[in-house]
């Protein structure tokens, strides 16, 4: 299972790798409607939430035409449970309502009128790709819009109560930076894509970062048909004279590539996106192709950072049984334990009358929000200064390394892409 990443690549220039979306959800449907209270009771470690109950809402699709989510559903779920047994939000519980956007502008732009209409004091995780359907109705009632998945609408990645804490399209300024820092000054860098309408902004944020390193050798894009079957000829290209290959690729083609790369022999030094060139299951199939290569991701491993062990530990107590097999280890089930610790983190300094608006004014003023170390601390007062993606709230990243088929954290250190963003790209 991959997650939303290469097609956060789309978002700065406005339009979506249809086809990596399309890779990025699991095609289960879900029964569950997600509907009503998460109440838990009781609380280990804190006492029970007992003030009036706030309404979040967490928007997903379900159905429909088009990809479905719900490993996110099941998070935000588990995770609602999880806060309500530890105190809740300012000692109130909240009622969490999942709503599904059918995979349509219609059905977004209802679950948008639903939030207004229903007071909720906030979205939470979310993904939908038709984010300006409701992000409308969210701002004019300022309703803060925390830590969603995949964010592609104008609206969501600028807008002054969207609060992202992924870095969003810099993922690929980082794929740059990593492949100046392991490429040197010189020589060529090789970036194999699936072509989409953002291959081509991509290209340019990836150039971004490979400037910020001082590199200045040849850059070249091989662009590969969704419909590929055949690496072969792109392995021969890719490999003719470069040192350096960055896989932008989803997984289901990753899968293909890495074979013909090792048919080949090829010896370059592999940079490739979390979740989906280098996801888990293709790095494993794939140990001897892809062993030291460089994963660049947006938050540390879930599979071997303790960072993610209470996240981990609350969906094995509080999911349901027949969401106990989903894949935890996708962006938007990552995000949304994160966005609810935010929440959970800000509201608890939170006194009187908890609205959407007054909650959002907090926000606004947060400046140290700790996320657990899953992210640098966060600067809710301040945001990113490129206007085109002014909700960023983080803009690093993590680099991680393929160890015979395990990818770890070894420097557990953030990468800022920011500042090359800011220099190259501009805003």
């Amino acid at each position: 299972m991959i997650k939303h990443r290469r097609a956060l690549a789309a978002v700065g220039a406005g339009v979506l790798a249809t086809v990596l979306v399309a890779a990025c959800s699991s095609s289960k449907k879900s029964t569950d409607t997600g509907t009503g209270s998460s109440n838990a009771s009781g609380s280990s470690s804190g006492t029970a939430p007992s003030g009036p109950a706030l309404k979040v809402m967490t928007i997903v699709p379900l159905s429909g035409n088009g990809v479905v989510y719900p490993q996110e559903s099941a998070g935000a779920q588990a995770t609602v449970k999880w806060v309500n047994a530890n105190g809740g939000v300012a000692g109130h519980p909240l009622d969490l309502e999942v709503c599904d956007d059918q995979n349509s502008p219609n059905g977004a732009a209802a679950c948008g009128q639903k939030a207004v209409d229903d007071k909720v004091v906030a979205v939470v995780g979310s993904f939908s790709l038709y984010g300006n359907s409701f992000m409308t109705a969210l701002t004019s009632a300022s309703i803060p819009y925390i830590g969603p998945c995949c964010p592609f609408a104008s609206q969501e990645v600028a807008s002054p109560n969207s609060f992202i804490f992924s870095a969003g399209s810099l993922i690929s300024v980082g794929e740059g930076i990593a492949a100046g820092q392991v490429n040197g000054k010189t020589g060529t860098v090789v970036a194999v894509e699936t072509a989409s309408p953002a291959t081509d902004y991509s290209n340019k944020l990836i150039q971004a970062g490979l400037k910020s390193t001082g590199f200045t050798g040849t850059f070249k894009p091989i662009t590969v048909s969704a419909q590929a079957t055949d690496y072969a000829p792109t392995v021969a290209q890719a490999t003719n004279g470069s040192s350096t290959i960055i896989v932008g690729l989803g997984q289901q083609q990753a899968q293909a590539f890495f074979p013909a790369l090792a048919s080949a022999g090829g010896k370059q030094h592999i940079i490739g996106i979390g979740g989906n060139s280098l996801a888990s299951s293709v790095v494993k199939a794939n140990a001897d192709a892809t062993n030291g290569a460089t994963v660049v991701d947006y938050y540390p491993p879930l599979q071997s950072s303790d960072k993610w062990k209470p996240f981990i530990d609350a969906f094995a107590k509080y999911a349901s049984s027949d969401q106990k097999n989903l894949d935890i280890s996708l962006l938007g089930a990552e995000t949304t334990w994160i966005g609810f610790k935010v929440m959970k983190q800000v509201g608890d300094k939170m006194s009187g009358d908890i609205t959407a608006s007054a909650f959002l004014a907090t926000l606004q003023k947060s400046t140290s929000v700790d996320t657990g170390g899953l992210t640098p601390p966060l600067d809710l007062s301040k945001p990113f200064s490129a206007k085109s993606l002014s909700s960023l709230y983080n803009t690093s990243l993590t680099f991680e390394k393929v160890d015979n088929g395990k990818i770890t954290w070894p420097d557990s250190k953030f990468i800022d892409a920011g500042p090359a963003f800011l220099q190259y790209v501009g805003g």
